[in-house]
């Protein structure tokens, strides 16, 4: 198995089954303004010690007091680190910008020798291109510098604004051993970033896209939810989760829900206006506005709620919200199945809300097209009665449970819900 160093970013070690590959070329290339050069000083520092320093080298286009500059502000960045030696900074940009790709060669042999370091960084690596007078010299600098790094048995991590067509290309990244895009999309009205690893020699990863942030304390990766396959069956719980209403809980059959399942209905109430409080201790709100929210970074945020308290009822409220946040329909089903699979699994019964467009006839439960994950499904709208409208629920689905699919009346009171009496509509 590869060895690994940790990458100091969190979650970032998941998509990556345990981090950068050690004693390797790690690439990490990205637009301008992406976080590379924040993310290979947070490797940097993360794996530093005084016997095996991390060498931080910058070249023509990353100028060294740029970067210490905007360095310190970050929250990882140990001034102390550099005290002790353990992280050191050199400037190599005036070698190659004066005596070409030679002068750097020797240059980087000197550094090499002197510091004996664990970690490299180049910043930026697209500098040495425009130095090379042809492809030719490059590629023989390319050569002799894979050479120099691997008899110091030192992990290199190179960072360059490369875009993922110049893999087509680009002699480093067929060299290169593991390779990690940044990049920046814009989704509607927003600008989401997101990594993707595209290689990782002899090790398995994370596939696909994964959004991050960037704040004072670097970067922080929020991995897409996505359900691995397992091989392994769902426990067949015996246990039911009653909803706190006798009337409905006959008539979903058997005292309530499936523990562990999933319901979608649609219910608005107010909380206050029947007397309840939200501040009960076994009752723990995560309330988030639509407009700019990142689902892959609300949900951790979930799941560590989830952890930290022990729930075992979640309800969601609403779906269609959720998917404007995800900006993408087809990633919206795919997060919505894998949240449903993970609760499901934790034995863990998630209620998803849904707003149903018609007021009177139903042609469809959801836009989303997910009612086939729910395990029942509860439908709530109004009926004409005579000259009256009235509120009406009909259980559509309860999975691998007997129910009676008729139409019931019900109404909202000072005491919450009451289930009234069975409906005869005419057609």
């Amino acid at each position: 198995m590869n060895e690994r160093i940790p990458t100091g970013v969190k979650r970032l070690d998941e998509i990556l089954s345990g981090g950068l590959l050690k004693n390797a070329i790690n690439l990490i290339v990205g637009a301008p303004g992406s976080g590379k050069t924040i993310l290979s000083q947070q490797v940097a520092f993360r794996n530093a010690t005084v016997e095996k320093p991390a060498l931080y080298l910058s070249t023509l286009s990353e100028p060294l007091d740029k970067i210490l500059r905007y360095g310190e502000s970050l929250t990882f960045f140990d001034r102390t680190a550099l005290r002790e030696g353990r992280v050191i900074y050199e400037d190599i940009g005036q070698q190659l910008g004066e005596s070409g790709l030679d002068e750097v060669l020797r240059a980087i042999d000197g550094h090499l020798r002197q510091a004996r370091p664990g970690i490299v960084v180049l910043d930026s690596f697209r500098a040495f291109h425009a130095m090379a007078g042809d492809i030719g010299a490059f590629r023989q600098f390319l050569y002799g510098l894979v050479r120099r790094l691997t008899a110091a048995a030192a992990t290199s991590i190179w960072n360059a604004p490369y875009t993922r067509e110049h893999a087509q290309v680009e002699a480093e990244f067929a060299i290169a051993d593991a390779i990690v895009d940044l990049d920046i999309k814009q989704m509607a009205e927003r600008e989401v970033r997101v990594i993707q690893v595209l290689k990782l020699r002899g090790s398995g990863y994370r596939s696909g896209e994964h959004t991050y942030r960037i704040s004072d304390g670097g970067l922080e990766v929020f991995p897409r939810l996505a359900e691995d396959h397992v091989d392994s069956r769902y426990q067949l719980r015996r246990e039911h989760t009653a909803t706190g209403i006798a009337a409905l809980d006959e008539l979903l059959g058997e005292g309530g829900f499936w523990a562990g399942a999933t319901t979608e209905t649609q219910l608005e109430r107010i909380v206050s206006s029947f007397g309840w409080s939200v501040d009960h201790p076994d009752v723990h709100l995560l309330s988030r506005g639509v407009v700019g929210m990142n689902i892959d970074e609300w949900v951790y945020e979930l799941l560590e709620l989830v952890e930290r308290t022990g729930a075992k009822r979640i309800v969601i409220d609403s779906l269609p919200d959720l998917e404007i946040g995800a900006g993408d329909p087809v990633r919206f089903r795919e997060w919505v199945f894998s949240v449903t699979q993970r609760f499901t699994r934790a034995g863990i019964s998630l209620m998803f809300i849904v707003e149903i467009p018609e007021l009177f006839e139903l042609h469809r439960i959801s836009d989303q097209g997910i009612s086939h994950l729910a395990d029942n499904v509860i439908l709530l709208q109004y009926v004409q009665d005579g000259p009256e409208l009235v509120r009406a629920l009909t259980i559509l689905k309860t999975r691998a449970m007997q129910h009676r699919p008729i139409v019931h009346r019900y109404e909202i009171t000072e005491h919450g819900f009451v289930l009234g009496d069975v409906l005869s509509l005419a057609r």
